[in-house]
């Protein structure tokens, strides 16, 4: 993997394609955001622009050994990524 830390919680398949967005698949976002608690990701759909949280216990199965999110992404990484939840624009 290059060197890049595993799974996402809210995890990703290219959008670059003209379907829209659906529950349980993946896809791939970048991270826009890091807090204490997740991080934010974004990615680009055929609906536009999309944003979501990906909650710290939802980073990695690994996630109970992790205090912050910063320890495990950072800003501008691109991560893969499931979607678990739709609420209008927002992705969990």
């Amino acid at each position: 993997r290059g060197g890049q830390k595993p799974g996402i919680g809210v995890k990703t398949k290219d959008i670059a394609s003209q379907q829209p967005v659906e529950l349980y698949r993946i896809y791939r976002a970048q991270v826009s955001r890091v807090m204490e608690y997740g991080a934010f990701l974004s990615m680009e759909t055929s609906e536009g622009r999309k944003e979501g949280l990906a909650h710290l216990s939802e980073l990695t199965s690994e996630t109970r050994m992790v205090s912050r999110a910063a320890d495990w992404v950072r800003r501008n990484q691109e991560v893969w990524v499931k979607i678990i939840g739709i609420a209008g624009s927002k992705l969990n």
